[in-house]
């Protein structure tokens, strides 16, 4: 059988496929339609608490493993994200107090971040790992802070 007339169908279809999508897909877009709800990533909470938690299970792997080269590339990804969550959050979110608490945990990940970083280059794996249960335990104390608000 010819090529030309098995792939020329297929092609033709796909091509309808990919033009009849877009109006499907959109119809109900509009200034009138008041359905449509477009979230804006950039002002969610969970997006960045999802890599908090994804980056500081890999921190501690990492420690675990005694390759204390690679901890501050970790650690000052946590404090930046930690930063970011704080940046995202607004009263509706925590209380004043929550809120208060959650702006001095975030000082002290940046302040432990550096110690991590300091420690992880000294290849001092004791004090590392000291510092590491302090900034778990403010990582912790952060989300009891959201998981507690009940906004």
């Amino acid at each position: 059988m010819n090529l030309k007339y098995v792939a020329l169908p297929i092609v033709v279809l796909i091509g309808f496929f990919v033009v009849g999508l877009p109006s499907g897909v959109y119809a109900n877009e509009g200034p009138g339609n008041a359905s449509i709800v477009k979230i804006d990533n950039s002002t969610m909470l969970w997006p960045v608490w999802h890599k908090i938690v994804k980056i500081k299970k890999e921190l501690n792997e990492v420690v675990k493993s005694g390759n204390l080269k690679t901890v501050h590339e970790f650690a000052f990804a946590i404090r930046d994200l930690s930063k970011e969550l704080l940046k995202r959050t607004t009263d509706k979110d925590l209380s004043e107090k929550q809120m208060s608490n959650v702006k001095n945990a975030v000082q002290r990940i940046a302040e432990v971040a550096t110690a991590l970083d300091e420690y992880g280059d000294a290849r001092d794996q004791a004090n590392t790992v000291k510092e590491l249960k302090r900034f778990n335990s403010l990582i912790d104390f952060i989300e009891t802070q959201y998981s507690e608000s009940g906004k």
